[in-house]
């Protein structure tokens, strides 16, 4: 089977990913290994093919004007590259490109797969029209679905996110002594929250990427404020990252407000690391009744301190082992593999 992913985001090496990136580019690679022959196309400052993980990546040039509006992206270009597709999956439905993409699969009867990741652009009449027309809405969480009050229920189901669980996985026992957030610093994240609820004693890392509209600077004067209790690291490469989530005593996803999903908690369970999280972020669905994970109501200070006090005097390997099964019952083999009869529920339909 031949799929075609699009994304308005940009995808290349030198972009800042977040988890709505991540979650189509660690889909996609999934999907090949399944087996299927998958593109991701997306938009960059510049043109660029290449091949990753069995996945081939299409980068089309985005136009100036769309520099400061990254969800308006469009390229007639990246609509040829939909040609040959059994099935197309796009992402970040409230965008021109998806509006437009499913106008064309429309015409020519090929399936459209829909996608959000919380992100979207103003649209017209027409376009607004047309993103209620795709085939199928697989939303990554609950949350994310009553975005969609509008979606017939027969046409949703919900494919939570994944975690690669040979990438992030444990290594060597160590102290685990200081709680981690790792994440853009955008409000909704809730970090001046977490800044003000972890306790005395207790040291935190903030594992912080770049994010358009934020100072560094002002972020790095608040975690100066608290000493060598707070410090901050900057665009963390992935194996750095890693080992800040392996050695880490818990990590915090303290978000304030709608998170659709929330990757990052599953990736610091692959490693053994519990975590907090609020019940305004999309993971909290997956973690069940898993004693490495508390969530949280979300803005609600007094919860996530006592949290943070429990958590971090449960430190025993039992929870982080219990931490570790969480996350293989949802690696991204797990999330591609729920897919599958959707995909080919359509592409029969699209045939018959």
């Amino acid at each position: 089977m031949k799929v075609v992913h699009l994304s308005p985001t940009f995808y290349h090496p030198e972009s800042a990913i977040g988890g709505g990136e991540r979650y189509v580019s660690e889909l996609a690679r999934a999907q090949a290994a399944l087996g299927m022959d998958v593109t991701l196309v997306s938009f960059g400052d510049f043109e660029d093919q290449y091949t990753e993980d069995g996945v081939n990546f299409e980068i089309f040039r985005r136009k100036p004007k769309n520099r400061d509006e990254p969800m308006r992206a469009f390229s007639l270009k990246a609509l040829d590259a939909t040609k040959r597709a059994d099935l197309v999956h796009v992402h970040q439905i409230h965008t021109p490109l998806t509006a437009r993409v499913i106008g064309l699969m429309n015409v020519r009867g090929t399936p459209v797969v829909a996608t959000d990741h919380n992100g979207g652009a103003p649209l017209n009449r027409i376009e607004r029209r047309l993103i209620s027309r795709a085939n199928h809405y697989a939303f990554v969480s609950r949350l994310s679905a009553e975005r969609f009050p509008w979606a017939e229920e027969s046409l949703c189901n919900i494919i939570h996110g994944g975690v690669d669980t040979d990438r992030f996985a444990p290594g060597r026992e160590t102290a685990h002594d200081y709680v981690l957030f790792a994440g853009r610093p955008l409000p909704v994240k809730g970090l001046d929250l977490l800044l003000e609820t972890v306790p005395p004693g207790i040291k935190l890392i903030l594992a912080l990427g770049s994010a358009a509209g934020v100072a560094r600077e002002e972020v790095d004067r608040k975690a100066a404020a608290f000493g060598n209790r707070v410090s901050t690291i900057w665009d963390a490469p992935a194996d750095r990252l890693l080992e800040l989530y392996r050695n880490a005593r818990m990590l915090v996803l303290p978000s304030t407000s709608l998170e659709v999903f929330g990757l990052v908690a599953l990736e610091a369970l692959a490693c053994g690391t519990p975590v907090i999280v609020t019940d305004t972020c999309g993971v909290s669905e997956v973690l069940g009744e898993t004693p490495a994970a508390c969530v949280v109501r979300a803005g609600n200070a007094d919860d996530l301190r006592k949290a943070l006090v429990r958590v971090w005097e449960s430190n025993s390997r039992e929870l982080r082992t219990a931490a570790r099964r969480t996350a293989q019952a949802n690696s991204w083999r797990v999330v591609a593999g729920r897919l599958v009869p959707v995909y080919e529920a359509l592409t029969a339909r699209s045939t018959a």
